[in-house]
């Protein structure tokens, strides 16, 4: 390390010390627009709940409702911000770094202890890339937490919309329920007036009974299901108390896993990964850069202040330093492998990703193929069955040819059939959302911008 010694000034003030450290800055260049990002007072109020909610939910007033207040997505957006500061902390390795303070030493030269005002001012000119690097990477994990946010609206549009859907589902299975349950005890009735006219056994009543209350059971069970799924909706969208959905689907939502594509680079998690790898790759340059020395320019100021009546008694000196670690047990190098090591990880773990969303998306439009096929199947099957339970009526109330139980099974096999379809048919809806998700199709679809999130924008800088 290079030394220069300036003369020493004759000025008993510290004023030169401050005009020094001006002048120093001055000659840095500080770039204040480097530190300009949105003040955290944005946030305040961001997961408020929303003050009415809508009576007739549709499933896009849904999902909109849910990212505009949901706490989650104010988390991931706290986080982006957090990243966006780390960006200017890594910046401020470049400029002008001042620092001022008193010291106390005894010196043996004079058999006395001095006190000094001291002020010093850095400037690094040349580090191999070190600041350079670590600011590409706090910069890529700005891109990370951003893809992050997407990630977090992706994730909860899912599950409102397949909240709206169970709620769909659950009410059409419970309607079917209700049927049942009229139907049989509309059997229960008539085998209570053949056992009154001594046309049929007490057996036959007591059968009827048995099977409406076997539909009562699962009516229940519906009806609980269907509370929960409504519970779980408020939850996500902020509501006090249940809510109603539209018997709604969005346009195009069918078509979605006949259309979806094997391409996946602006699926969030995608671009997640692809920051992660990219902000890897920075870290392994910042690595290399530590076997390189670090050059810089320093300026200091000394006042001592308890040498009365001696006129020398301020220093200035200007130095130029090369700076380097030489040793430092082997953590250079370990952090250098280290870093190798992530890279490696992350390569996996976006191949990993890959892999799921192409089975995600092939494996639900393999069950969009058989769901239909099951409502073609069963629907027939139902038309089929409610011509058959006709002729046992008759059967049974003409003829004497069919027993009660004929007629009770019957009617439970209509009944089965048609939730058969009803669960298929809503399965398929489900099976879409899949779809969506794997291609990134949520926001588009319900329009919900990627510039802005609960009125928070998601370029800080």
């Amino acid at each position: 390390m290079r030394s220069l010694s300036a003369d020493k000034l004759k000025n008993k003030t510290p004023c030169a010390a401050w005009a020094l450290a001006v002048s120093f800055l001055s000659w840095g260049g500080i770039n204040t627009t480097w530190a300009q990002v949105s003040d955290p007072s944005i946030f305040n109020g961001a997961t408020g709940q929303p003050a009415q909610e809508a009576r007739q939910l549709t499933m896009q007033t849904a999902i909109q409702q849910a990212v505009n207040w949901y706490p989650s997505i104010a988390e991931t957006l706290g986080r982006l911000y957090q990243q966006n500061e780390q960006v200017a902390v890594a910046r401020s390795g470049a400029l002008p770094q001042v620092n001022a303070g008193l010291s106390s030493e005894y010196r043996t030269s004079s058999s006395q202890t001095e006190e000094a005002f001291n002020i010093t001012a850095s400037q690094m000119l040349y580090d191999f890339g070190k600041v350079e690097n670590e600011v590409k990477a706090e910069l890529f994990g700005v891109e990370r937490d951003q893809a992050r946010v997407l990630l977090a609206v992706d994730q909860l549009a899912l599950e409102v919309a397949q909240a709206v859907i169970n709620i769909q589902r659950f009410r059409t299975l419970l309607a079917i329920a209700d049927d049942q349950v009229n139907s049989v005890t509309d059997i229960q009735a008539l085998a209570e007036r053949r056992s009154a006219l001594g046309a049929s056994t007490l057996s036959d009543e007591v059968q009827a009974q048995s099977r409406v209350e076997a539909a009562r059971a699962i009516r229940e069970q519906y009806q609980s299901q269907l509370t929960i799924s409504q519970n779980n909706l408020s939850r996500l969208i902020g509501a006090q108390g249940p809510v109603s959905v539209a018997d709604t689907l969005p346009d195009g939502l069918l078509q979605v896993c006949k259309a979806a594509s094997d391409q996946f680079h602006n699926v969030p998690e995608i671009m997640v990964a692809d920051a992660q790898r990219e902000e890897a790759r920075a870290q392994i340059a910042r690595r290399e850069a530590d076997f390189y020395p670090t050059i810089s320019a320093e300026a200091g100021f000394n006042q001592f202040i308890n040498q009365i009546g001696n006129n020398d008694d301020t220093d200035v000196s200007l130095r130029f330093n090369v700076s380097s670690s030489l040793y430092q047990g082997g953590a250079t190098r370990a952090q250098r492998r280290s870093a190798d090591y992530v890279l490696q990880a992350l390569e996996a773990s976006k191949d990993n990703v890959l892999i799921e969303l192409q089975r995600r998306v092939q494996d639900a439009q393999e069950q969009t193929r058989s769901a239909k096929n099951q409502i073609d199947i069963l629907n027939k099957r139902v038309e089929g069955m409610t011509v058959t339970q006709e002729l046992y009526r008759q059967q049974y109330l003409s003829l004497g040819t069919r027993s009660l139980l004929d007629l009770l099974n019957a009617e439970e096999e209509i009944q089965q059939a048609r939730i058969s379809m009803e669960s298929a048919r809503y399965d398929m809806y489900a099976v879409q959302l899949d779809c969506l998700y794997a291609s990134s199709g949520f926001r588009d679809m319900f329009e919900i911008s990627d510039e802005s999130i609960q009125g928070i924008s998601l370029s800080p800088q």
